[in-house]
This record gives structure tokens, sequence and C-alpha cells, in this order.
């Protein structure tokens, strides 16, 4: 269900896991390998960027992190822009944040029939994909979603869509080993969609006792380890995510689904 919105959500979700993951190295020498990689999507069309802010360790344990993502691209149809700002706290409570706007003329990439049809189930697209993910904790987890506020023409076309989703896990009952596989404990995230693009707000109490928290626990500092000795590999794994959103983008820029229909 809501196929056309899909690369929207794609977008918005790989940027920010991305930048979640970049926490964990060296500012400066993050910021200047990533410029490096993304360097080759860079041109009068395309803009591509991330920025570590703030980086804070406590031992070798990550417990502050900011960063500014931002992806930028003109099309015949269209132009594309999507500003990022996460924010991770690990001290004495874990928790992360998240903002946004993505700028994208809705009804010229999608269709205004295909907002009409699609954009009131928004809340309901979520929460099901929210819900793969939490039903393995059964009754300790909780997942609820509403449109609290709508705006339509004379027409009955959408003008503008605002929902909320909201994630609760009772950690206290979950074995050990789920436990520590657990990333988030409680998570609120709202977005309101309108014909330009839209925008978003989210934070999230995380589980402290999840693994890759525990100052042991080594994987992602191995991976990071890999790029900032410019492990041509990983470095080539970074760029190809990216180099995939272009190529979604492209699409989406060149698109007049008004055209088209």
């Amino acid at each position: 269900m809501l196929k056309a919105f899909k690369p929207l959500l794609v977008t918005v979700g790989l940027l920010l896991s991305t930048m979640a993951l970049a926490g964990i190295t060296d500012v400066e020498k993050f910021n200047s390998i990533v410029k490096e990689i993304l360097a080759p999507l860079n041109n009068n069309l395309t803009q591509v960027d991330m920025t570590a802010n703030t980086l804070t360790f406590s031992g070798e344990k990550l417990s502050a992190f900011n960063g500014d993502a931002l992806l930028a691209k003109e099309g015949k149809f269209n132009r594309f822009a999507a500003l990022i700002n996460l924010s991770f706290l690990n001290e004495n409570e874990t928790s992360a944040a998240a903002s946004g706007s993505l700028a994208l003329d809705l009804p010229t990439a999608f269709g205004q029939d295909t907002l009409n049809k699609y954009a009131p189930y928004l809340a309901d697209y979520a929460k099901e994909l929210v819900a793969q993910y939490t039903s393995q904790y059964g009754d300790n987890a909780e997942v609820t979603a509403r449109v609290y506020d709508s705006k339509y023409d004379d027409n009955e076309n959408i003008l503008e869509l605002k929902f909320e989703i909201n994630i609760s896990i009772t950690l206290e009952n979950l074995d050990k080993e789920l436990l520590e596989s657990t990333f988030l404990k409680n998570a609120l995230f709202t977005l309101t969609v309108h014909r330009a693009g839209m925008t978003f707000d989210g934070n999230v109490d995380l589980n402290p006792d999840y693994k890759y928290f525990k100052e042991t626990n080594s994987d992602i500092k191995e991976l990071f380890s890999k790029l900032l000795e410019k492990d041509t590999e990983t470095m080539n794994r970074f760029y190809s995510n990216f180099e995939s959103l272009d190529d979604l983008l492209e699409d989406i820029v060149n698109t007049n689904a008004n055209e088209e229909n």
C-alpha cells in the first residue's frame, strides 16, 4: 500500500541511519572522508553533504553526537531538497532526536489523485511498517498512529495532513537476549505532509542495555575504523547507498505524473 510514497520514506530513512552510525568516528576526519566519498555525486544539479557537528566520548563509548545532512537535486519538472538534523545522547539517559524538512512538489511527482487517495492512510501505512518490527514483542509493545489535522481545498484536494506515531516497548518484561537486541524504548514521530513537501520531528528514548551501546562491543567501531582507514570496500559501500538515492531522485525530479495520466 502507498507505493508512491516509498521513495521518500526510503530516502529519509537511509539518511538518518547513515548519520546515526557516523557518530562513532573522529569528527574532522569523518567529515573529510565523507566529503571525498560523496564528491562524484555533486554537480550543478545535485548537492549531497553530511557533516558531524558535535562528537563527545566517555571513555571509548560515544556520549553525544549532533550532525546534519543535505540532499538536493534539480530536474526537468521538480526540485528535491532534504535537510536533516540528528542528535544522540548516551550519558545518564540514552536518547536520540531527529528533525528535518523535505521540499518536493508532490502533485507533480505523484499526481493530485494519488495524494488524495493515499495520503489519508499514511498513518495506517506507517503503523503497519512499525508493527513488522514490534511483532516480536507481543503484548510488550504498543504502536498507535493517528491523523490529528487535515486541510482540503474546495475541490476536496488535500492541502495538508498531520499525523503522529507513538511506539512503546516494556523493556522490563523482556528476556536478556531480546532486551540486548532491542534498540529503542519509546518513540514519538510527527509528520506534516503538504503539497510542497513535508516536515518531520522525532524523539526516541533508547534502550541503555542495547548491546551496541556497550563499551565491550566493537562491531560498529570496527566498521568505521575501516572507513577512517579508507578501506576501499567500506568506502564503496558507503558511496553506493547515496548513488542509489541519486538514481532514485533522478527519476522523481524528472517525472511529471500529471502528464503521464
